[in-house]
C-alpha cells in the first residue's frame, strides 16, 4: 500500500494473503503506491541465494545481479551522537561530524552552511563509533536512502546516526569507479527493486547490506 493503506501513517504497510490450501505456482502482487499489477514466479522472488523476499525482481536487477560480488559488508550505525553532544561551532581539535546530507554522488563530502555539526574527541571517546575514527578501509553511506552513494572514512570525522559504517568481511579497498558506481543510475535502480520500492522502510541493516555489492 505504501503510505496509503492507513490514514494518518508515515510509514509503508504491506497485505499478504496467503492460502494455505495449496502451493501456488505464482504470486500476484498489485501495488497501490505506483498503480500496477504483476503476476511473478514464486520460486523466482523467494530465490534462496537473497536474504529475503524480491517481489519485483526482473530480467534488469538480474543483469545488473550478475556484474556484482554481494554479502561483502557488514554494517555498524551509531546512535548516540545528537544535538545535545555537539555544537555547530567549529572549535580547534573538535570532529567534525558526517551526516546523510554532506555525502555527495562523486563520493566526496560537501560542506553545508547552517547543517554541519561538530564533536569534542573526548566526549567522542566514549561513545560506540569511536573505535571507528581514523580507520581507512571502511565505507560511508546515508542510512535511509533510496539514492545510495558511497565514500571512504574520512579523517578526523565521524559519523552521525544518519549514516551508516559499511565494513568490509575481507581487506578490500574500492577503488574510485566503485564508489561511483553506487551513485550511477543503473545500481540505484537495482538497489530499488532490492528494497521492493520501499522509500520510508529503508534502513540498512544486517539483511540489506547484502545488496552493497562491488563490482566483479
Amino acid at each position: 500500500f505504501g503510505r496509503y493503506g492507513f490514514t494518518g501513517l508515515s510509514i509503508e504497510t504491506i497485505c499478504l494473503v496467503v492460502n494455505s490450501r495449496q502451493k501456488p505456482q505464482k504470486t500476484f502482487i498489485h501495488n497501490m503506491k505506483y498503480n500496477f499489477r504483476i503476476n511473478q514466479n514464486q520460486e523466482y522472488i523467494t530465490d534462496t541465494m537473497y536474504p529475503y523476499f524480491l517481489i519485483y525482481r526482473d530480467g534488469k536487477f538480474d543483469e545488473v545481479a550478475n556484474k556484482l560480488q554481494f554479502d561483502v559488508f557488514t554494517v555498524f550505525r551509531d546512535r548516540q551522537i545528537t544535538k545535545k553532544n555537539t555544537t555547530k561551532q567549529n572549535t580547534n581539535g573538535y570532529l567534525r561530524v558526517i551526516k546523510a546530507r554532506n555525502i555527495c554522488d562523486d563520493g566526496t563530502i560537501q560542506k553545508i552552511e547552517g547543517y554541519d555539526t561538530y564533536i569534542n574527541p573526548d566526549i567522542c571517546k566514549t561513545l560506540s563509533v569511536a573505535k571507528y575514527i581514523g580507520q581507512k578501509h571502511i565505507y560511508l553511506t546515508p542510512n535511509m536512502t533510496y539514492k545510495p552513494r558511497v565514500i571512504s572514512n574520512q579523517p578526523e570525522t565521524v559519523p552521525d546516526g544518519s549514516v551508516a559504517i559499511l565494513i568490509p568481511k575481507q581487506q578490500i579497498e574500492l577503488t574510485d569507479v566503485q564508489k561511483k558506481y553506487f551513485a550511477t543510475e543503473e545500481y540505484r535502480r537495482f538497489y530499488f527493486v532490492a528494497r521492493n520500492l520501499s522509500t520510508q522502510s529503508i534502513n540498512i541493516d544486517s539483511k540489506s547490506v547484502f545488496f552493497y555489492g562491488v563490482l566483479k
